[in-house]
């Protein structure tokens, strides 16, 4: 495994002396020698862009219980509540494009440390933050379109799922008026199975040729939204095996972080509705019944974002590094 010492992170070489591309153990072994002697200076973006996302969810969190308190239910969306509504979504979305602006100041910063000298012009940390914040919507539109077609995949597989189940049920003869029917049982449990492989492949394919559009639009002055993604689609092209091992390397360092949130947001969600005395039992209407649910996934999605402080700089300095080694190696290839 090539070595880089600490001197070269804290005096990065320019990209001409980079001969060979990194190998699985170096990206990481790059990305986190750069993140510790960064790490504090690094934690300022990625607080302020958790704040920033902080706002619209904790809103959303304080208001669900005091619609409780005042007895008012979920299901309710007339009044002030069809107004509020809306609001809160374009609230939403305007937090999210100033996180968005704040962490992908990281990338911006990890990529101008990694191709400049100290001294040689390279940009400040608050000089990066000023050039992604200026695309912050942009930033946001690209996460969302990402989102859209992971989430596109992931409907027609549930659609798949959800007819699969029924013939199983239906082959079963468990279900109103069906008879017991082996191939349709055969048949259901054969699709649940090949859907499954099918979408997982997909999935992950998708998500990894989609991995660094973020650090496209942040690095690339000529990139743009829908730009960024075809970007990221080309870089990734022979790069995406080799970033699977990449990304889950990464998660596993992170993962005592991710559970350690996990296991407060387990103990955390009794003891809240303990200090809210609100209690759910088998006659409490439906719309309350949903509220442990609600309110898990909240708190869950609090204490993820706390995580995410420590979590997303590195996250973002091991892919702006992986970013760096695919686009030194296409410009050698180029050349």
């Amino acid at each position: 495994m090539r070595e880089i010492d600490e001197s070269t992170l804290q005096h990065p070489a320019p990209v001409d002396t980079l001969d060979q591309p990194m190998d699985i153990g170096t990206v990481i072994g790059t990305a986190w020698r750069h993140y510790r002697l960064n790490f504090f200076r690094y934690l300022v973006p990625a607080l302020r862009g958790t704040v920033w996302m902080l706002v619209p969810i904790g809103l959303l969190f304080v208001g669900l219980l005091f619609m409780i308190k005042q007895g008012l239910s979920l299901g309710d969306f007339s009044g002030l509540t069809a107004l509020i509504v809306p609001a809160w979504f374009v609230l939403l979305l305007w937090c999210g494009a100033q996180s968005q602006g704040e962490l992908a100041g990281i990338s911006r910063s990890v990529y101008q440390d990694m191709i400049m000298p100290e001294g040689s012009g390279r940009e400040t940390l608050s000089t990066a933050l000023r050039f992604t914040r200026s695309r912050k919507f942009s930033l946001l539109g690209s996460a969302v379109i990402k989102g859209t077609i992971l989430a596109a995949i992931n409907f027609v597989f549930s659609c798949i799922l959800i007819a699969a189940v029924v013939m199983i049920f239906v082959g079963l003869g468990v279900l109103p008026g069906s008879q017991p029917n082996l191939r349709l049982f055969f048949g259901g449990g054969g699709i649940v199975l090949a859907s499954s492989i099918v979408f997982i492949w997909l999935y992950i394919w998708l998500a990894l040729k989609l991995l660094v559009n973020e650090q496209s639009l942040a690095i690339e002055s000529e990139s743009g939204m829908l730009i960024s993604i075809g970007h990221s689609w080309k870089l990734m092209r022979h790069n995406v095996m080799r970033s699977l091992w990449i990304v889950l390397l990464a998660s596993l360092i992170t993962l005592p972080i991710s559970l350690a949130m996990a296991i407060l947001t387990q103990v955390g969600h009794p003891l809240l509705f303990e200090q809210m005395g609100i209690v759910i039992t088998e006659s409490t209407a439906l719309s309350l019944g949903m509220l442990p649910y609600i309110t898990f996934y909240l708190l869950s999605s609090i204490l993820g974002l706390v995580g995410g402080i420590i979590v997303k700089p590195f996250f973002r300095t091991v892919l702006t590094t992986l970013y760096f080694d695919i686009k030194n190696r296409k410009q050698r290839i180029e050349a």
